[in-house]
């Protein structure tokens, strides 16, 4: 449990302290996002971003790990989006503002050892408290097109900009947000509303 826990920690120290937002427009360094920082990218290919060292770099479709992130060009948005790996290898989503997602689900390049090395570097009071707590890191992608820690590991959640749907993740079954009028949102003020108009209950 200790471990499991000091585990869980490291990524989510490395976020808070190594790099605090991954920036959904900025493939380079996270600061100072550029409007014309993909323009480098290849839209053929797809791309892992590795928080320790602030950089992404093309992977191998073969190699996509099931349920993990990665960063693709999506032509139906004519811009690059985070996507969600589906068990099936085929990459899911296009993650609209709103969306949480564990920490862990960034398919880290870093060793353990050095990621207990920033972790001892930076905080070592708190890899302890943690540690025998068993805290977990969740991060949630915001309006400006950056992750940012969300606390503690919630329900993982998808607002997909693709389909205007929504999916909540209950451990490792999936389920759909619908609401009164059907299953398409949009949003409207840091608010989740019904896609055909108005919705007392939507959130």
């Amino acid at each position: 449990m200790i471990r499991s826990g000091l585990r869980c920690l490291v990524v989510w120290m490395v976020a808070l302290f190594v790099s605090p937002a991954l920036a959904a427009d900025t493939p380079a360094k996270l600061t100072a996002p550029e409007k014309n920082a993909t323009q480098n990218f290849d839209p053929s290919l797809i791309y892992r971003y590795d928080p320790i060292t602030e950089a992404f770099s093309p992977i191998d479709r073969a190699k996509l790990k099931p349920f993990h992130i990665y960063y693709r060009f999506s032509p139906m948005l004519n811009r690059w989006a985070w996507s969600k790996t589906a068990p099936d290898g085929r990459l899911e989503f296009a993650m609209g503002p709103g969306s949480v997602q564990s920490a862990f689900l960034f398919d880290l390049t870093a060793t353990m050892e050095e990621r207990m090395r920033v972790l001892e570097e930076r905080a070592p009071e708190l890899a302890r408290m943690y540690a025998v707590q068993g805290a977990r890191a969740s991060m949630i992608l915001g309006a400006d097109g950056k992750w940012i820690l969300h606390g503690l590991q919630s329900v993982g959640h998808v607002f997909d900009l693709e389909t205007g749907r929504r999916w909540e993740w209950h451990g490792d079954h999936r389920a759909e947000v619908v609401h009164v009028g059907g299953n398409a949102w949009r949003l409207e003020n840091d608010r989740y509303v019904s896609a055909y108009g108005t919705c007392d209950v939507c959130q």
